[in-house]
């Protein structure tokens, strides 16, 4: 199960995807692959999760670690879908610097490996 410290998102082995951002540092192509950051908010029976840099590419999870898990998924098919209609991708924006809305019950935020 994820488990909030501070503003950063710790997720146990029940997500192994989220170790991605972890593993890219490790990897000699990391400054090729793009990481979006994606905010985790609180809904009324589970996380919600949306990517301000792509808009309409949500998720959702019962947890917070599902929600991210799933944001993944999202955001490459997201993606793929883009690419293959010929549409410009945005550059990520930086984690810290993104506005979110004073009516988003904000719990987490994360970066999510685009591929």
């Amino acid at each position: 199960m994820g488990q909030i410290v501070g503003s950063a998102l710790q997720v146990s082995n029940d997500c192994p995807c989220i170790v991605d951002l972890v593993a890219a540092w490790l990897l000699p192509d990391a400054a090729n692959v793009r990481h979006y950051p994606a905010v985790i908010e609180r809904g009324v029976s589970g996380f919600g999760v949306f990517f301000p840099d792509i808009l309409g590419c949500t998720s959702f999870g019962d947890t917070v670690a599902q929600a991210a898990c799933n944001a993944k998924i999202a955001l490459r098919g997201h993606l793929e879908l883009a690419i293959g209609y010929g549409e410009l991708l945005s550059e990520p924006s930086n984690l810290n610097a993104l506005y979110v809305d004073a009516d988003i019950d904000e719990v987490a935020r994360t970066l999510i490996r685009a591929a």
